[in-house]
């Protein structure tokens, strides 16, 4: 992402955000590094009446996959030490074949099943 930045300054692209496409490929040869110009994510709002360029909120969707998943795990989330980073990602050595949850969210039954997991060692304990 940096790099990308850097990039994108250098050649004078000002009021880009860098960003990178094909993360869930698990190949980085076939990551695309790209800019996003800034004003495609903006729309206009009303302040102290004026209209003024924001970045639009983007909510919590309340019925969309990642918020489902969570939804059902939540309540042994509560008392189970069940905290995955979703850190960078790694290319080499334990979790270097893991996707980032920010990149491909888990499916319900995946978390479910891992946090059974962490329920039972910790019940074992």
């Amino acid at each position: 992402m940096g790099l990308n930045a850097a990039v994108l300054i250098r050649e004078g692209l000002n009021g880009y955000m860098s960003c990178v496409k094909n993360l869930s490929d698990r190949d980085p040869k076939n990551w695309v590094a790209a800019g996003c110009p800034l004003p495609t994510m903006m729309g206009i709002e009303r302040r102290k009446g004026k209209d003024k360029p924001v970045i639009t909120k983007a909510l919590v969707e309340l019925d969309g996959l990642m918020f489902n998943a969570y939804a059902a795990v939540r309540d042994k989330w509560a008392y189970l030490d069940a905290y995955i980073s979703i850190g960078p990602i790694q290319f080499k050595g334990p979790g270097s074949d893991e996707i980032n949850f920010m990149v491909l969210p888990p499916s319900i039954e995946r978390l479910v099943e891992e946090t059974n997991v962490i329920e039972a060692k910790e019940n074992t304990n």
